[in-house]
């Protein structure tokens, strides 16, 4: 007859998996850790670039709309702006 495990104790749990896959299972498990904390920094990353995007955009439609001409609002946009990009393409384009 099989003995109870300790109280607290799990094995089919993370640690004993670890303990009992010897190198291979560490080295999986580090990998997996590493990759898991390079995907969280470039979701977080990514949010931000999004939320300075639409931020741009917020910004963009309050001000490049009132504008009375093109190069009006060309003037009004950031000069590092992705909508400020698209303007200026647009003025270039014209101008052909």
């Amino acid at each position: 007859m099989a003995t109870p495990a300790a109280a607290g104790s799990n094995p089919y749990g993370l640690m004993a998996a670890l303990e009992q896959g010897g190198t291979i299972a560490w080295t999986v498990f580090i990998i997996l850790v590493v990759m898991s904390a390079a995907s969280w920094y470039i979701m977080f990353t990514k949010l931000l670039e999004q939320q300075k995007i639409l931020n741009q955009g917020k910004r963009a439609r309050a001000t490049f709309w009132t504008a009375p001409s093109l190069r009006d609002g060309q003037a009004k946009l950031e000069k590092n702006s992705a909508y400020r990009q698209i303007v200026d393409d647009g003025l270039i384009a014209q101008d052909q």
